[in-house]
């Protein structure tokens, strides 16, 4: 069996983007969602072992733990944006509307062809990305509001290309994100959230896992360590309200993932990553 590298979104706010002009990138896998918007036509995608010619256009949503790479043609070279992003970046943006429909595609087990955009939705997206970028790179004040205002509207766009289909799967995994996201400073066993998405918790736990990776628990965790990085870094509440606060009720426990995440206690990453 190949081993298949696992890239993780560690610290800091949760959206990385970089644009990429170059011959290759190995094969990998990761935790979070990625977008690559083709800028230009050269090269091939390859997702889960299946080949995809790049053409300017094209844009590739890539779920969790989903496996691909990228490498050129004689003479060619590869030209997209990367944006790599946590799904709670937009399940908690308050824009007053369900958000949690933009990450639906992320979530689909059979869709790995690219969403092609026509000519003049290209052009938005190419300006959306030149401006994200931009944000990302200088982090002025308020960066993050504008970069997941911006991000939202990409999707907008993008989620525009896609065939409205209705999936159980989908619905079940994104109903969940949806309630971690507005209940995580409370416990829900697995029992309470199934019946609120009408799936078994068996039958729960199977589909979370295979679209996601990882637990209905592993998802409560993340979504609270989101909470605490936000305050850490935009308030000065002390540590152990912030513990509280983000639904953690054990020090020892949140110190150990919160760690295990990030690298850093919560008291370093607070120092590093506070403006």
């Amino acid at each position: 069996m190949k081993q298949v590298n696992l890239h993780k979104l560690r610290s800091g706010f949760p959206v990385r983007m970089h644009y990429f002009n170059g011959d290759r990138f190995g094969e990998h896998k990761h935790e979070y969602l990625e977008i690559l918007i083709v800028t230009e036509n050269g090269g091939k995608h390859i997702v889960d072992d299946t080949e995809y010619i790049l053409k300017r256009g094209d844009v590739y949503l890539i779920g969790p733990y989903h496996s691909h790479a990228g490498a050129m043609y004689a003479g060619e070279k590869l030209h997209y944006y990367n944006i790599e992003l946590m799904p709670e970046v937009i399940v908690g943006y308050g824009t007053g509307a369900d958000t949690t429909t933009l990450l639906r595609p992320f979530y689909d087990p059979m869709r790995f062809a690219p969403v092609t955009l026509d000519a003049d939705d290209m052009t938005q997206c190419e300006s959306i990305a030149r401006v994200m970028l931009s944000e990302i790179q200088r982090q002025k004040p308020c960066y993050e509001e504008s970069v997941t205002h911006l991000l939202t509207a990409l999707l907008s766009i993008i989620t525009r290309h896609m065939p409205i289909k209705e999936n159980t799967s989908e619905n079940a995994v994104l109903g969940v994100l949806r309630l971690l996201n507005d209940n995580f400073q409370r416990d829900m066993d697995n029992t309470e959230i199934a019946a609120k998405v009408e799936l078994s918790a068996v039958r729960l736990a199977q589909v979370f896992k295979k679209s996601t990776g990882m637990t209905v628990r592993d998802a409560l965790v993340r979504r609270r360590l989101a909470e605490a990085k936000r305050l850490l870094t935009t308030t000065d509440i002390p540590v152990i309200e912030t513990m509280i606060a983000s639904g953690f009720n054990d020090v020892s426990y949140f110190n150990r993932v919160f760690k295990r995440s990030t690298g850093l206690t919560p008291s370093a990453y607070r120092d590093k990553f506070s403006p």
